[in-house]
């Protein structure tokens, strides 16, 4: 496991997307577009679903990206850049995007913090 001294990370608004399609520790997927979990690429963690609601209750993609680290699995987009697909009118409402908007950097840190995943991200 690769280990760097990072304390924080910038705020989630200011991350970029895939600049190529290599697998990489600093990817970050989100399910809006899709994301395949290939069989043994999840810590086992991932089933404490009393911990996933006490950390990030509304926070799945945090929570399969800190699994996925714990697991030492990179992340590979299949395109070099975001694909932006058109959402359903009327069901973005109560999209977990606009819920976590406000609370998602807190989110991070909370589970960045509580496993100690840091030493993976550059």
């Amino acid at each position: 496991m690769k280990k760097l001294h990072v304390k924080k990370m910038y705020p989630y608004a200011s991350w970029r997307g895939p600049e190529n399609n290599q697998p990489s520790f600093n990817l970050f997927a989100r399910g809006v577009a899709g994301v395949l979990y290939p069989p043994g690429c999840l810590h086992d963690t991932v089933l404490d679903d009393e911990l996933f609601l006490r950390l990030v209750p509304t926070g799945d993609d945090i929570w399969f990206k800190a699994m996925a680290l714990m697991n030492e699995t990179k992340t590979v987009s299949v395109y070099e850049q975001n694909k932006d697909f058109p959402a359903i009118p009327g069901y973005q409402d109560r999209a977990l995007w606009k819920i976590n908007e406000d609370v998602i950097d807190k989110q991070i840190k909370t589970v960045f913090d509580y496993f100690k995943l840091y030493g993976l991200i550059e």
